[in-house]
């Protein structure tokens, strides 16, 4: 078992505009194509008590059809904290680069997914709530990157060899070092919950007049790792029963009223 990770409002968005209230899943395979997944919007869970967490989660089986990597919480940065208590004391710190993966909608991939990868760097650290564009305070890193449409619920990640060479440690370990070209190099950040935007008034080209243009403050929210686990936790309780339930059962399948989803080869978004 596995979980899919991305931001809450796009499967929020779903909840309220898709005709069969599913959440299709495209995933790459290991032969070079893709296949679709249909999981229901109501399996997918929330932050138990923090609404303005922008996580949303699905509990999903793995096909090995798929071209994959699950991130392991072992490489994860939790409470601004790079190093754990055995490997050294780096925290987050300003200008410290990351890099995150998501979707270019405008060149997205015909046979198969094809990532965007961009680079950013830490702004601001949590230091106090945000507001976002619609007021809500959240608790989230800022990040200089050109977010866009797209990129919500991407993950964000951050070389701790490189952090660490910029800004090293008082004392500990520089992880991954024995293994450069390993995911040990890298831990999950956090998540893109979206950018702030705003209006200018420019001048008109046609009619001399004035007229207002949307643009990218090239500064991204982040939503820290310890709030997607937090959201994770909700299924603590749930793991020692599916667990064994899950050794009986093919892949695909959550288990519950979750478990009737299938993997397809096709998909017509015109039908959802």
């Amino acid at each position: 078992l596995a979980y899919f990770v991305t931001a809450a409002h796009v499967i929020d968005k779903v909840r309220e505009e898709s005709a069969d209230k599913s959440v299709w899943l495209r995933a790459n395979t290991q032969d070079g194509g893709h296949i679709w997944h249909k999981t229901p919007a109501v399996c997918w869970k929330n932050h138990p008590t923090d609404s303005t967490v922008d996580v949303a989660v699905l509990k999903i089986g793995i096909d090995d059809k798929m071209d994959q990597v699950s991130w392991p919480l072992e490489n994860c940065i939790l409470g601004d904290n790079v190093d754990t208590a055995e490997t050294g004391n780096r925290k987050v710190e300003l200008g410290d680069e990351l890099c995150f993966a998501g979707l270019f909608y405008p060149h997205k991939g015909e046979k198969r997914n094809i990532p965007l990868v961009r680079i950013g760097n830490v702004s601001a650290l949590r230091n106090e709530p945000v507001l976002n564009k619609d007021g809500v305070s959240m608790d989230v890193y800022l990040v200089e990157a050109h977010s866009i449409g797209g990129l919500s619920g991407s993950p964000v990640f951050m070389d701790v060899v490189a952090a660490k060479q910029t800004f090293p440690p008082s004392w500990g370990q520089m992880a991954g070092w024995h293994m450069p070209n390993s995911i040990s190099r890298f831990k999950l950040f956090g998540a893109i919950h979206g950018h702030f935007g705003d209006d200018i008034e420019v001048d008109g080209i046609a009619d001399d007049g004035k007229r207002k243009v949307a643009i990218n403050l090239g500064i991204a929210m982040v939503i820290p790792t310890d709030k997607i686990v937090e959201v994770l936790m909700q299924f603590d309780k749930e793991e020692e029963s599916e667990a064994s339930e899950a050794r009986m059962r093919p892949f695909g399948g959550a288990g519950g009223s979750c478990a009737n989803s299938t993997f397809q080869t096709s998909f017509d978004p015109k039908k959802v």
